[in-house]
Formats: C-alpha cells, sequence, structure tokens
C-alpha cells in the first residue's frame, strides 16, 4: 500500500504535464465495445454521472491504462470520430462525444472502449475536449469519510483537477490532497485533525488555471454541490 501511494504521489505532477497533451494533440486507436452499463462500476466510479458527462455525451468510455495517468482522466471528455473502418458487426462511424468513467488495462496504444454494445474492432481518431457543464458548478462526493479521514471525489470539472489543496484552519495554509487510484483525493498526513467543515479547497486545471471552492458538508457516498466554483473556459482548448 504504501508503495501504491508513493507511485501515484510521484505520478501527479508527471501525469498532469501529459494530461495536457491529450487536448492538445489527436490520437489514433482502435474502438472496441464492453457493454452498455458496464461503467457503472468503473474505476472512476462517477456515479450518478454528472451534468458533465451526460449533456451532448453519447458514450460513456474506458480509456487505456496508459493515457488513464493515474486516475486524472476520470471526469475527461473525448471527441470520437470513426471512419467506419476495422472488423466486426457494428462499425464506429460518425463525430461524437465520450466521458471517461474507466479505465481499460487491456487496450493497447490509444485504444477506447466505449460502454455500449456492439461487436469489433474499429479505427477511430480522438482528441480531449472541454466538457459540456453548461451554467452548473463543480460537485464534490465523500467515500467512507470522517473528522479523521477525508476521501473526496471531485466532479463535474470543465476539464480534469490535477491537484486539489486544501485549508489547514489551524496551521493556516493549504495543503496538497493525494490522488487515489480511483480518482478520489485523501488527507496529507500532517493535516490538522479532527476536521471541521465547511471545507475550504483549492483546485488546479490540467491547464493551470485555479479555482477556489467551498464544501459545506461531508455526508458520504451523496453528491454535495459547491458555493458555485467552476474551470473557467479556455479558449486554447477543444470544447465539446
Amino acid at each position: 500500500m504504501m508503495l501504491k501511494t508513493v507511485l501515484l504521489v510521484s505520478c501527479v505532477a508527471a501525469c498532469s504535464a501529459d494530461l495536457i497533451d491529450l487536448f492538445r494533440k489527436k490520437y489514433k486507436g482502435d474502438g472496441t465495445y464492453y457493454g452498455r452499463g458496464n461503467d457503472v462500476n468503473g474505476h472512476c466510479q462517477l456515479n450518478p454521472t454528472p451534468y458533465g458527462g451526460k449533456s451532448n455525451i453519447k458514450y460513456p468510455v474506458a480509456i487505456n491504462t496508459g493515457m488513464w495517468h493515474g486516475s486524472l482522466a476520470c471526469g475527461l471528455c473525448i471527441k470520437v470520430t470513426g471512419s467506419g473502418q476495422g472488423s466486426g458487426a457494428n462499425p464506429i462511424t460518425g463525430t461524437f462525444n465520450t466521458y471517461v468513467k474507466d479505465s481499460c488495462p487491456s487496450c493497447p496504444g490509444h485504444d477506447l472502449d466505449l460502454a455500449e454494445n456492439g461487436d469489433g474492432r474499429w479505427d477511430i481518431t480522438w482528441q480531449a475536449v472541454q466538457c459540456p457543464v453548461g451554467n452548473t458548478k463543480i460537485d464534490y462526493k465523500f467515500q467512507g469519510s470522517n473528522r479523521w479521514y477525508l476521501k473526496l471525489q471531485v466532479r463535474n470539472t470543465r476539464y480534469p483537477a490535477t491537484s486539489v489543496n486544501i485549508y489547514d484552519k489551524t496551521k493556516k495554509t493549504y495543503k496538497p490532497m493525494q490522488l487515489t487510484a480511483d480518482g478520489f483525493w485523501t488527507l496529507p498526513g500532517d493535516f490538522t485533525r479532527p476536521v471541521a467543515v465547511p471545507l475550504q479547497v483549492e483546485l488546479t486545471g490540467v491547464n493551470g488555471e485555479k479555482v477556489r471552492d467551498v464544501i459545506s458538508k461531508t455526508d458520504n457516498d451523496k453528491v454535495i454541490p459547491g458555493k458555485g466554483a467552476q474551470f473557467p473556459y479556455d479558449s486554447s482548448l477543444l470544447t465539446a
């Protein structure tokens, strides 16, 4: 467990730099299917699906492990174009938006696995885009949390958050939270406990944009709205 934690912490900085490349480059790979509804128990645990993962989104998708970037890609929106070239019964054609809710350990290279019923392996190109969040704001969800331990999920962001800092009221400073393998963030070891609400958080987006928000409660397994923060639209990145 300690080795896994160290590897995830060391990944965050490097993976953040790699994640922005998904917005700046186009990738070619194979599109496959792994069944409608199989995203529900996906590695990202993004259930219920946030607004930005449903509005103008055709399919949930599992991204290959190499581009999952230690779970930082959870909640990423991807624009996919299928040529219809490949083999199988259900060709992937046209251009549509997808939402990352899972990783695909068996997907090589730049492949994507659609959470939809279908058959075959089809040529696709794809690129990350800003999610269609509209006027909605960032939400949060806690899992197994209490006054001594927090496990926080950041949801419904325009683009992924690559770091989350939480304000330590006793030490009067923001402390970096630690990324988990399932797309959550946990308290650092030196954070003052017990934890008291409201929580103040500072989120950094994949493009370096920072926003601060307030979380009013830590109820587990419920979607909790923040106080109105959202990453701003970035004209240098494509949008869904």
